[in-house]
């Protein structure tokens, strides 16, 4: 489990893609989650989940600092 904030015009450098799912939980604010080339807005409320075998990353075009928590589930195969 972890827990991110990101801050006005900030997002991760480099895509991500690992073995497992994610399940992200916003708790604060508007977030951009760029999944497999394409982009969804993700607000305070909205739950996500996805295989993390593709390519994804997280930035925050908006004002407002986002926060989201996430939990990794690794394969058990």
């Amino acid at each position: 489990m972890v827990t991110a904030d990101f801050e006005p015009g900030c997002g991760l450098l480099e895509e991500l893609r690992h073995e497992g799912s994610d399940l992200i939980l916003m708790t604060k604010g508007v977030l951009i989650a760029r999944y497999n080339g394409s982009d969804h807005e993700l607000h305070a409320g909205d739950c996500a989940q996805w295989s993390a075998g593709y390519p994804h990353s997280f930035r925050n075009d908006s004002d407002e600092t986002a926060q989201f928590i996430g939990v990794l589930f690794s394969s058990l195969y």
